[in-house]
């Protein structure tokens, strides 16, 4: 049998909050504020909010990303020979080793929309679209554009709802 590689990120030996307060410098000088870690009480829903305010009287934008780890799980099970991938069922060792990878991902992900947006390929708001959250602590844009997708219904109506008669 052949050498098996790791998964990307798998051998990243980079604490969580390290890469967190990584996150949290890189956003900040992208005039984030109201920084805030979420979940922390359950680290397979962890993830960040921040706001950015836009010009002097712009609206203030809350965004929210989760590093989310089931997935990671699932691979780093079935890369280690389990039969049950569940996530569920991982040991200690592969969660630390799934929030270190998701948090990593995230790293990268972040540090790519933001060098798109200083070099004018996109602008904050199209690369933080789907991460927008409504309402303070509600739903991201994303969220609700996948619910009314995997019910069946046509999200173009969501993206025209209110502007009738402007």
């Amino acid at each position: 049998m052949g050498e098996v590689s790791a998964l990307p990120y798998q051998t990243t030996k980079v604490p969580v909050a390290r890469t967190q307060g990584a996150i949290f410098e890189m956003v900040r000088a992208h005039g984030a504020t109201d920084f805030m870690f979420t979940d922390v009480n359950d680290p397979a829903k962890s993830g960040v909010m921040f706001a950015v305010l836009f010009g002097s009287n712009g609206p203030k934008v809350t965004v929210r990303l989760e590093a989310r780890t089931d997935g990671i799980v699932r691979e780093l099970r079935k890369k280690s020979g389990y039969m049950n991938h569940d996530p569920k069922h991982a040991t200690p060792e592969q969660r630390e080793r799934a929030q270190m990878m998701a948090w990593r991902v995230m790293h990268d992900e972040v540090k790519a929309r933001l060098v798109a947006v200083r070099y004018g390929v996109i602008d904050f708001v199209r690369a933080f679209l789907s991460d927008i959250v409504q309402n303070g602590n509600g739903p991201t844009l994303g969220d609700v554009l996948t619910a009314q997708i995997e019910k069946g219904g046509d999200p173009r109506r969501l993206l025209t709802a209110g502007t009738e008669g402007e």
